[in-house]
């Protein structure tokens, strides 16, 4: 699969949050908004074209494990997510 600019294509790690007394507590909207996630690296773009016509390349690959947070997301029908560079806090 292709992917354009500075997207990359991701599968989100799901963690339960689990209170001391075992009770799972589910996520809300904005719960799941402003959360930091965990995910796994399925492809990265080829990176956003500079003013000077260069292209910025995504410091990651396939396989990377990454925190992010669910900004500019567009989810796919199978679960899988592409999310903005610029949502990526850093590598796990």
């Amino acid at each position: 699969m292709l992917i354009f600019h500075n997207l990359i294509h991701i599968k989100r790690i799901e963690e339960q949050e689990v209170t001391n007394s075992g009770i799972i507590v589910p996520e809300s909207v904005d719960r799941e908004l402003n959360k930091i996630w965990k995910g796994t690296v399925l492809g990265v773009g080829i990176g956003r074209v500079l003013d000077d016509g260069s292209r910025e390349q995504i410091p990651l690959k396939e396989g990377d494990t990454i925190l992010f947070r669910m900004s500019g997301w567009s989810k796919m029908q199978d679960g899988t997510y592409f999310i903005p560079f610029e949502s990526v806090y850093g590598s796990v």
